[in-house]
């Protein structure tokens, strides 16, 4: 009897057990689900949470696009959430055009005048036009500065001869013989340039391998700054004549003043070509992506000017003055953009 009491007592218990692990109704319906858990409310991405990777080209080693360019790389992936770009830096600026025209980044910054070569397909990239390629906005004036030792025969730009060494980017090779072109010295075809980033022409300067480098110079340059303050540099100068026959050739890039003091040992302005930089995509790149990233830069230039002086120029008013001056052109512009711009009075 005491055997069978205690089975009975047995199932009982495992009865009120299973009962209760079917969640107290008897019943084999599941429970209700938890409406407080915020993946039965939230939809989720869809994407699986993946941000969508954009590359992002800069500028070569040492030099301010380079470092503009991550720090708007950085303030874009602090603000944007479905997008997550990543800064790619081409061994030479002048690659660049091409990586945006191949699909190798998305988006670049560039000089306006190189890549107005690019997608026409001249001087340097002859026959082979890069004409997928959008603007998106103004970025800056560029100042260049044609620069030497203290300690060299070099002061004018007038000076350069077939045996003056230059060191400078692919790109600013064209700056160069505008300059010598409009200096009317010697055959800008003879010039001796060697073509490196800027980080290597400082040093090569700096080690007596070069006597004359290019680079930009204003609003800021650091690489231009830590040669001035170790070595000690001279801008050179040029001559009136000079000057205005450069600006009558080359009314595109129109020689502006790096002003006196920028760089330790400038007690003077220090005159030389302008190029304006303008920020480019792959007319590929979404329309959404490219209002966004364009919405985001314009509203965190204080952000980003404090990464680099040159980041305080991503205004409205800087992209309305190059379209103004035939510098960014509306139907070069990708959708993105152009409905940002049209949307804050820019057109």
């Amino acid at each position: 009897m005491k055997k069978w009491t205690k089975l009975v007592c047995l199932f009982a218990t495992m009865a009120i057990f299973l009962s209760a692990c079917s969640g107290g109704s008897g019943s084999n319906t599941p429970a209700p689900a938890n409406t407080n858990d915020a993946s039965a409310t939230t939809p989720a991405p869809a994407n699986n949470g993946q941000r969508e990777q954009v590359l992002f080209g800069t500028g070569t080693p040492g030099g301010v696009y380079e470092i503009l360019g991550t720090g708007m790389v950085n303030i874009l992936n602090q603000n944007l959430t479905d997008v997550e770009m990543v800064a790619v830096s081409p061994a030479q600026l002048q690659q660049l055009p091409a990586m945006l025209q191949s699909g190798e980044a998305a988006v670049g910054i560039g000089m306006a005048c190189m890549f107005e070569r690019a997608w026409a397909g001249t001087a340097e990239y002859a026959g082979n036009a890069q004409s997928d390629i959008m603007q998106v906005l103004g970025m800056y004036d560029n100042i260049y500065g044609i620069l030497t030792l203290d300690s060299s025969p070099y002061y004018a730009v007038e000076d350069i001869t077939e045996k003056t060494v230059v060191a400078s980017t692919a790109t600013n090779l064209t700056t160069i013989k505008q300059l010598i072109t409009a200096a009317g010295t010697f055959d800008p075809e003879k010039v001796d340039y060697r073509v490196m980033s800027y980080a290597q022409a400082a040093e090569a300067l700096g080690d007596g391998n070069a006597d004359v480098i290019i680079l930009t110079a204003y609003p800021y340059n650091g690489t231009l700054d830590s040669v001035a303050s170790t070595k000690g540099v001279r801008f050179l100068t040029v001559s009136d004549e000079t000057r205005a026959k450069h600006d009558e050739l080359y009314p595109a890039n129109t020689m502006m003043a790096v002003p006196a003091d920028t760089y330790r040992g400038q007690t003077e302005e220090r005159w030389a070509p302008t190029i304006y930089t303008v920020l480019y995509a792959n007319k590929n790149l979404s329309e959404d992506i490219v209002y966004e990233m364009t919405k985001t830069l314009i509203e965190n230039v204080d952000e980003i000017a404090l990464t680099h002086p040159s980041g305080a120029g991503i205004t409205l008013e800087t992209t309305q003055r190059y379209l103004d001056g035939g510098i960014m052109k509306l139907d070069r512009m990708h959708p993105g953009a152009v409905k940002y711009f049209a949307e804050n009075g820019v057109e």
